[in-house]
């Protein structure tokens, strides 16, 4: 076969396989589709997935941010506070109300208050402005003999058989004399303070036995030995209730604003009173020789109120027929007239 037959069968032969070998790869190449609905799908799901992924993820780390956040915050707080508590005074806290007193024991206490006050005939009469019940005294709490035996009965803590009637005592008379306005009023109508720790009371623990053997011996400690409350702007009357302070041995209550007549048999029964200032206020009314009845009164200044009548010849130095007297002694002389052999101008007289 020559050269150009070889050619020709060659090219024959290209063609053929031309053709063939297109085919092969066109059979062979993929052909392009649509996408399949299901497999969208299935990548959503997980970009939603991946999506919530790194949401729960951000939330958990905010939540640890605020959380460290708050606790360093509460932490500098804190001992911000413990810092101003050892620098600063705490501020003044709201009263809170008192415990209540059990029922049985505050009608105990009543019941004693009753029968203590009517036991002594210059307070008897004390007993018609008390309820006999104990739940009955807060809505009849209108006098200031019912407000200290409110107090007494549902508040005090102190309070025993031996020092009632000294406590409620010292409460009527900061009752009656208005003692919500006193210059000094510490420790009064303290719920856990003892009453001979109230400004002005001065008790048989307090004294020496040289001063008031009596008591020292009777090993009486909480009797009242003394009450001063002298200038401390007391006003109102002195009352009856001053005869339940049995062991009293000195009573100063001068230059206030008292007014009224004196109780002289009341005061005049306490057995033990030696000393009595009652001067530089506003009283009214007589001079009754019973304020000397116990037979031991020997200091007595009454000046600058407004005594009117005389001066009881009892209570003079020179008195035969009585028994001691008042050694010493003042009284406005041009209101109450005094005998010369009694009084002397230099010694006992006061002039306005």
């Amino acid at each position: 076969m020559d050269d150009s037959e070889s050619e020709h069968v060659l090219e024959a032969a290209v063609a053929v396989v031309t053709p063939m070998e297109q085919a092969r790869h066109t059979i062979n190449k993929p052909e392009p589709h649509e996408p399949s609905p299901l497999f969208d799908e299935t990548n959503k799901e997980l970009e939603e997935r991946k999506l919530r992924r790194e949401l729960y993820i951000v939330l958990a780390l905010a939540c640890l941010v605020v959380a460290v956040v708050v606790v360093t915050v509460s932490v500098i707080a804190t001992g911000g506070k413990k810092k101003q508590i050892h620098q600063t005074k705490s501020p003044t806290r709201a009263p809170t109300m008192a415990p209540t007193i059990g029922v049985t024991l505050a009608q105990q206490r009543l019941d004693l208050i009753l029968s203590q006050l009517a036991n002594n005939t210059f307070t008897a009469n004390y007993t018609s402005t008390l309820p006999t019940s104990a739940s009955q005294l807060e809505e009849n709490s209108n006098t200031p003999m019912a407000q200290a035996t409110q107090w007494l009965v549902h508040s005090d803590k102190l309070v025993n058989e031996d020092n009632l009637m000294r406590r409620l005592t010292l409460a009527t008379i900061y009752y009656q004399n208005g003692g919500s306005k006193w210059s000094n009023t510490s420790n009064w109508l303290s719920k856990t303070k003892h009453h001979c720790e109230w400004y002005g009371v001065t008790c048989c623990s307090d004294v020496s036995e040289q001063y008031s053997p009596t008591c020292v011996s009777a090993n009486d400690v909480d009797a009242i030995m003394e009450l001063n409350l002298s200038g401390n702007q007391l006003k109102g009357q002195v009352t009856p209730i001053f005869a339940q302070l049995t062991d009293l041995r000195r009573l100063d209550l001068s230059y206030n604003s008292f007014t009224g007549t004196l109780p002289c048999s009341a005061l005049g029964s306490l057995p033990s009173l030696m000393s009595l200032y009652l001067q530089h206020n506003t009283f009214t009314g007589e001079l009754d020789y019973n304020l000397r009845q116990n037979g031991v009164l020997q200091t007595l200044f009454v000046q600058r109120n407004n005594f009117t009548g005389e001066w009881p010849k009892s209570f003079c130095p020179l008195c035969p027929t009585c028994s001691g007297n008042v050694d010493v002694f003042g009284l406005d002389c041009d209101e109450v007239s005094c005998n010369d052999n009694c009084c002397t101008e230099y010694n006992h007289c006061y002039y306005d």
